[in-house]
């Protein structure tokens, strides 16, 4: 039976060769992905930031796994943030992951609360990470989540902004000596 099936396997391949060599095409793309994966952290490890960036982007091009894609993108989104001082392109990208990818929605929506937290602000940090918790009641961070939430809690609330006085935009005039007369000799 077992031949039998191997036998049919074969023989449905060799009866379709433009589905192995798109099998193939699609594995080696995959492995070029990868690839780009691996030697952009050894960018960042040289400091080539922004060559590990472009392979991220490469590797995003290339793959059609999911698994693959958030990979990329998890690691870009912490280049983005950890060494190009672009906070608010990572916070895109774990947007991103957070309704494209529902199996990475969890850590793509905790990393954004924390990434929130770093950059001060409580407010919006606090409101995601309780969407985190609300969410993944029994998630693999939600210690930390509580955590972020018990600090911002024992924060003291913001200074009131206090408008800054008008200024008005009028000229006052300032009045002129007259001139003297001019001396005679």
């Amino acid at each position: 039976m077992k031949r039998y099936a191997l036998f049919l396997t074969i023989a449905i391949l060799l009866s379709f060769p433009g589905a192995v060599t798109q099998a193939q095409e699609d594995l080696e793309k995959e492995g070029e992905a990868r690839y780009d994966i691996n030697y952009a952290s050894y960018l960042i490890e040289v400091g080539k930031y922004m060559e590990a960036l472009e392979n991220y982007e490469t590797a995003l091009e290339l793959t059609s796994l999911p698994k693959t894609k958030i990979d990329a993108l998890l690691a870009k989104a912490t280049l983005l943030t950890s060494f190009l001082d672009a906070p608010e392109e990572a916070l895109k990208v774990y947007r991103q992951i957070y309704t494209e990818y529902p199996q990475a929605a969890e850590i793509a929506r905790y990393r954004e609360g924390l990434l929130l937290f770093q950059l001060n602000r409580y407010r919006e940090a606090r409101e995601t990470l309780a969407d985190y918790a609300k969410k993944y009641p029994a998630g693999r961070f939600i210690f930390q989540a509580e955590a972020l939430q018990e600090q911002i809690a024992k924060m003291p609330p913001p200074p009131p902004i206090i408008p800054k006085p008008e200024i008005p935009t009028t000229s006052i005039p300032v009045p002129v000596p007259p001139t003297p007369p001019p001396v005679v000799q």
